[in-house]
């Protein structure tokens, strides 16, 4: 299984790209309806070769939404970089291009939208120029695909791409399973209901969890991936975890990680700040050339689907941080981040 997201600026067709390459609407929330604008995380899927499942998370485009669309860049194994051919490349596309060069997406797709509002030769246009400016960000030029949402006209191709670069990977995962919660719910007869995306190994009916950064133990009630009840959930893919209920509330944010696995819990980390693939200098600098990172930086830290006020400071050895989080969270060692 496999889980596929988007990004880019607002208003540049991904929560309508995403409908016609499933057929599921992912804004759930009546808010969005009402406002015609994704808030939120969605989720929807599509069958890919054999019956397997693509999981595809959406996520907001406006700048006010930026953290929740963070939470939705986590867990990716291919990112859909959307950039309207009318519009072409914006200021958030590359808010949201940086976000996942930062947190490692290892594959990225461009997908051109709204061709049908265009004059020939302009999609092309914009595919070129957004090819040209990801490059410099993560460090290899993504292929580009055009395609219109209300016409159809590119969406088949499109998927067609999707599953050629993902389904060639055939990996074995046999690791200690792992989820960052994004979405907390309750449901009668089964309790407390976690879900996010499944990453690390394979999780099981009655398995034993660690709800961090608590640390408390949980036992798996029962288990959903895509709509379909399962005794087995296999990674990469979105997953419902279905729980007794806790003793401290689960939040968005949160880790459930499976018995062994290392975890680095609390609210001061040392972190090791790295350069975007693409570029060669650890931080970016204001109008005067002046590095942005200083002592007492106040910054929102995202990691996995967690968000944290946190104030950073560069460490005594270069290009390390000390980070000190407003709350606890937890984390791998090793795990990936982003400061906004």
């Amino acid at each position: 299984m496999f889980v596929v997201g988007t990004a880019g600026h607002v208003d540049h067709g991904k929560t309508a790209l995403i409908r016609a390459l499933t057929g599921i609407d992912p804004d759930r929330l009546p808010e969005e309806k009402a406002r015609g604008m994704t808030t939120d995380l969605g989720f929807a899927y599509f069958e890919g070769p054999g019956g397997e499942c693509v999981g595809v998370v959406d996520v907001p485009g406006h700048e006010r939404f930026l953290r929740n669309m963070a939470a939705g860049a986590w867990g990716l194994d291919l990112a859909l970089l959307v950039v309207a051919a009318d519009d072409g490349w914006m200021a958030q596309t590359r808010t949201h291009a940086r976000i996942l060069a930062s947190l490692s997406a290892p594959d990225v797709l461009l997908a051109v939208t709204k061709t049908d509002a265009v004059g020939p030769g302009r999609a092309e246009e914009v595919a070129r120029d957004a090819a040209e400016r990801a490059a410099a960000l993560f460090g290899f030029r993504p292929a580009a695909r055009l395609v219109s949402a209300r016409t159809g006209e590119g969406v088949r191709e499109l998927k067609d791409a999707i599953v050629a670069r993902l389904f060639p990977d055939r990996r074995s995962f046999s690791g200690t399973p792992y989820l960052y919660v994004d979405r907390i719910f309750s449901l009668t007869g089964a309790g407390t209901v976690a879900a996010g995306t499944l990453r690390g190994g394979p999780l099981s009916v009655k398995d034993e969890l660690t709800l961090w950064p608590q640390g408390e133990r949980v036992r798996v009630r029962s288990l959903q991936t895509y709509k379909a009840g399962t005794e087995l959930a296999r990674p990469v893919a979105r997953t419902a975890l279905a729980l007794p209920k806790p003793r401290s509330e689960i939040r968005r944010g949160d880790l459930l990680a499976g018995p062994g696995m290392e975890v680095l819990a609390g609210q001061e980390f040392l972190c090791l700040l790295s350069p975007l693939p693409g570029e060669t200098e650890l931080c970016p600098r204001d109008e005067k050339g002046r590095p942005l990172l200083r002592p007492g930086l106040e910054a929102e830290l995202v990691l996995g689907s967690a968000r944290r006020d946190a104030v950073v400071s560069p460490y005594r050895t270069p290009g390390w941080l000390r980070v000190l989080c407003s709350e606890p969270l937890a984390c791998p060692p090793g795990q990936t981040f982003a400061l906004l």
